[in-house]
């Protein structure tokens, strides 16, 4: 890569991050060589990358509503497997 294109990408990656696009702006690099080697076009690099930023938005959407929420984050595995015991024990002490 040559120093101006290296400029550029930092550019747009610097650009990225004032529209808070911070996911596309970490994978434009990389995603464009992969568009590149795959003969795709603009289009297909861009729809990769805003894929990208929404599912990351999905996961940080939902990670602020269960804080929201005030669930127990640590206790829902222990939940789980308390709620596993009391089946296995159901399921032991019925009659056949």
């Amino acid at each position: 890569m040559t120093t101006a294109s290296t400029a550029i990408v930092q550019q747009i990656k610097d650009q990225y991050r004032q529209l808070r696009l911070p996911i596309v702006a970490q994978q434009v690099l990389v995603q464009s060589e992969q568009v590149a080697r795959t003969g795709g076009s603009g289009l297909d690099l861009l729809q990769v990358l805003l894929g990208a930023e929404l599912q990351e938005r999905a996961k940080n959407r939902a990670r602020r509503r269960i804080h929201e929420a005030h669930f127990p984050l640590q206790k829902v595995p222990k939940m789980r497997k308390n709620c596993q015991n009391v089946s296995e024990k159901r399921t032991r002490s019925s009659p056949a």
